[in-house]
């Protein structure tokens, strides 16, 4: 998996960020103190944010993926406001 990760992030396949968010909490929460809250956070909150606006890029974008990563972000105590275009 750490392979994986590895290649994605150095190749920049944001398309594949959420496995690096799921190994993030993985890792973080088999080891709590190596990332703090806020640190997780910006982390997670970072990955998500660049899948949607890749997301945007393509013609036409898929408004289901990106409601589904807003509505996690909101999870995790962001409060996202979306007004009707």
């Amino acid at each position: 998996m750490y392979s994986f990760v590895w290649h994605v992030v150095n190749q920049r396949n944001v398309m594949h960020y959420g496995k690096v968010e799921e190994f993030v909490t993985v890792v973080t929460e088999a080891v709590p103190k190596l990332l703090s809250y806020k640190q997780r956070a910006q982390l997670i909150l970072g990955l998500r944010a660049r899948m949607i606006l890749e997301l945007f890029r393509k013609d036409p974008p898929n408004l289901q993926d990106i409601q589904r990563l807003l509505e996690k972000m909101n999870i995790l105590g962001v409060r996202i406001f979306l007004s009707p275009v």
